[in-house]
């Protein structure tokens, strides 16, 4: 039996890691997927550049263009990161009837409503469970199982990084030197300012509400208090115990609640 022929864009870190799945799939990846999978193109910048997986060299292109109208090409995973180019290049290959998967959630957080509506149109399916809470299942629970739920109120921690340095932070670590500890053990970026500053928990409750309300819903205008802030330190130190207990800013930090209006949910 034939499994699906894929095109990654992107190969860094992640690109490489979903990559060796494809090239080696396990028993039942093959089973699930009715046949082994075929990786057919990943775009990349350098093609030179040496990547933790080996790959035949015929795949890598730079040219977005072989990868997009190829017509053998069954799925698309996008693993650029960021709004652009990996808006225009999920946005054609939904048009085109391909199936995507990506977990860009600053993307998502900017056309998922219109990306959804693209992929309905032309029988594609969108994927996007890996957004929002990682492995935790949430997408397709609000999705299909509390499809005839009204939701009225989303409240969860949403941002790894933060949950972990507010962690620290309680047990008496100064922010900073939290926030050190998280890099070193690969929990947080190199620049942490997107989990710091509350953008990547907004993006999320974004996400989350547009697939609640069915209506589009921009991450910018919810309301945050990032932990580097300075408003946030104002409350640690008014909670009593300075930057060595959360207190009450950790809850404000990381306690956000996101409300839409009632709406029957989008089929993703």
């Amino acid at each position: 039996m034939k499994g699906p022929t894929i095109a990654l864009l992107g190969l860094g870190t992640v690109g490489s890691a979903v990559a060796r799945q494809i090239l080696q799939p396990s028993p039942q990846l093959v089973a699930r997927l009715g046949g082994p999978p075929r990786l057919k193109w990943a775009l990349v910048r350098d093609p030179a550049k040496r990547r933790p997986v080996t790959v035949d060299p015929s795949i890598l292109t730079t040219d977005p263009e072989r990868v997009l109208a190829d017509p053998e090409v069954d799925v698309v995973i996008e693993l650029i990161g960021g709004v652009e180019p990996a808006y225009h290049y999920v946005l054609r290959a939904l048009a085109a009837g391909r199936h995507v998967i990506t977990a860009n959630k600053a993307l998502l957080a900017e056309a998922l409503v219109e990306l959804a509506a693209v992929a309905r149109r032309h029988g594609a399916e969108l994927a996007f469970e890996g957004a929002v809470a990682g492995g935790v299942p949430i997408i397709r629970p609000l999705l299909r199982c509390l499809a005839a739920n009204r939701v009225r109120r989303l409240r969860a921690v949403l941002n790894g990084t933060c949950n972990f340095v507010l962690t620290l932070s309680q047990q008496g670590v100064p922010l900073e030197e939290a926030v050190r500890v998280a890099q070193e053990a690969g929990y947080a970026e190199a620049d942490p300012s997107d989990d710091l500053s509350g953008r990547d928990a907004a993006r999320k409750l974004a996400i989350l509400a547009m697939l609640i309300s069915g209506q589009p819903v921009d991450w910018r205008s919810i309301p945050r208090t990032g932990i580097d802030s300075s408003e946030f330190r104002h409350t640690l130190a008014a909670a009593g115990g300075g930057e060595g207990s959360p207190g009450g800013g950790a809850r404000a930090a990381t306690g956000a609640a996101g409300e839409g209006p009632s709406a029957s949910l989008p089929t993703l």
